[in-house]
């Protein structure tokens, strides 16, 4: 997997296809973490509320999954050179 990442000269971030797709990832939780914040602040009904603070902690793990994924590639791009 590492093996595709490829890096430029002058120290850019890696550019491969799973790189751009673990930062698609990343934005489309964050995303959806925003957009689950504000939902929050108008849900009235507690059991859509607690509907809401499950799917906000699942997209916190997510985004927690992705962000380690993308820093781990960068630490083993670095590695590579």
């Amino acid at each position: 997997m590492f093996d595709s990442l490829k890096r430029s000269f002058g120290g850019e971030k890696p550019v491969s296809s799973e790189y751009s797709t673990l930062m698609s990832h990343l934005s489309e939780t964050k995303a959806e973490i925003s957009d689950l914040n504000s939902s929050i602040n108008y849900v009235t009904d507690p059991i859509l509320l607690n509907q809401l603070i499950f799917q906000l902690k699942a997209a916190e793990m997510r985004y927690r999954y992705w962000f380690c994924l993308a820093r781990d590639m960068e630490i083993s791009a670095d590695n590579d050179i």
